[in-house]
């Protein structure tokens, strides 16, 4: 009676997440939100992540990239770049790191006030409307 739910515990593929998102600046033919998504997707590939298909065209995402356990997607909401970090089983060292590199990275080039960890990736009521919560509710840390 066990084995199978060793077998059943071992079939399931957790995931762990990382949720952050950058709000643009406020004026007129501001491209921080097409900087933002250029500037992560630049220091994702040198870690060797890769474009990956989409897999979820509900959540309107503007790319995807992956390697192996680890996915990065990018979209856009209220003008907001938002991005959800993916690592299928357990958070590894490597994927931290990248997390952190990500925020050093943006935070110095839009602002550390623009730029926010989620601790939640919030359903949203219409499609392509989840992610971080709006600015103004945000819960960040």
């Amino acid at each position: 009676m066990l084995l199978p739910v060793l077998l059943l515990a071992s079939a399931c593929d957790p995931a762990k997440a990382a949720y952050f998102a950058v709000a643009p600046q406020p004026s007129p033919g501001d491209s921080s939100t097409t900087d933002a998504f250029a500037l992560v997707e630049r220091i994702v590939e040198r870690h060797g992540l890769t474009p990956s298909p989409i897999r979820d065209g509900e959540q309107y995402w503007r790319f995807c990239l992956g390697v192996r356990t680890l996915s990065i997607c990018g979209k856009t909401i209220d003008g907001e770049a938002q991005f959800q970090m993916i690592e299928r089983g357990y958070w590894r060292p490597r994927s931290d790191s990248l997390r952190r590199e990500l925020l050093d990275s943006l935070r110095p080039r839009f602002g550390t006030a623009a730029v926010r960890e989620c601790r939640r990736w919030q359903a949203g009521r219409e499609l392509g409307r989840d992610g971080c919560p709006p600015l103004r509710s945000a819960d960040s840390t």
